[in-house]
């Protein structure tokens, strides 16, 4: 009786690990050194599937569950309950976070301090997995209009212009007043997981870009502009 219950056991652990295996294939997916579950799909599954699907991502991730209990799987499914930005720190250096309609499992990684000054007559800087292009252009040549690309009259820059990561207190001088970063990355739709890699071109005055998303209010060409500055931005994929 015993040696069958064990046979059962083994047979039912074996249904649950089939189901969870084709359901980790429609819950989650692979970015860089993390994986992203799909909130909305994962609840769609009772929790002996979903803690499972949990396991998987944290295998993933990790390469072991050494070191993981049945409560932090429980405390990152209780994410799903959480508003964006609510993380939980688990073990081996591994944290869950949750960003919109997604929870995501990696490892806390210290976010690189970027601080970079720019020579606004012609220079190139790659900074996180942006490359940033800079050239000063006489007014007389037409720059056409183009995606990541802004234009700034360079006699309304208080220089030195520079690169950086943002910190406590930064906001944007828009048509209507101050705009805070955190409201930018809400605008945006910018995971909380991804927001310490997004940068800032400054001059003296504040905040003129923050690449690629929202531009300051200020330093457009007008009549009397007899110089500007060109800033394109480049995305690049160095995965790691």
């Amino acid at each position: 009786a015993v040696q069958r219950e064990i046979t059962l056991l083994r047979q039912d652990d074996a249904c649950l690990e089939h189901q969870a295996k084709q359901a980790y294939s429609q819950v989650a997916h692979r970015e860089k050194n993390d994986v992203l579950l799909d909130i909305k799909r994962l609840l769609q599954y009772n929790p002996a599937i979903a803690s499972r699907i949990l396991m998987r991502a944290v295998f993933a991730v990790q390469g072991s569950l050494e070191g993981f209990e049945s409560k932090h799987f429980k405390a990152i499914l209780g994410l799903t309950e959480k508003a964006t930005s609510k993380r939980v720190n688990l073990v081996k250096g591994l944290r869950a976070q949750r960003s919109y309609d997604h929870i995501i499992i990696g490892k806390a990684r210290p976010s690189k301090r970027v601080m970079v000054y720019l020579d606004p007559e012609c220079d190139t800087v790659v900074c996180n997995d942006m490359r940033v292009t800079v050239k000063n252009v006489q007014l007389c040549k037409i720059i056409p209009k183009k995606p990541n690309c802004e234009v700034f009259d360079l006699d309304q820059l208080v220089l030195p212009l520079f690169i950086r990561s943002r910190t406590t207190g930064d906001h944007v001088e828009t048509k209507t007043g101050r705009q805070k970063m955190k409201k930018i990355f809400n605008e945006f739709k910018i995971p909380p997981h991804k927001r310490d890699r997004h940068v800032l071109l400054c001059d003296q005055k504040g905040v003129l870009w923050v690449l690629g998303l929202k531009r300051a209010y200020r330093a457009f060409l007008h009549e009397g502009s007899r110089n500007m500055v060109v800033v394109e931005i480049e995305n690049i994929d160095r995965r790691t």
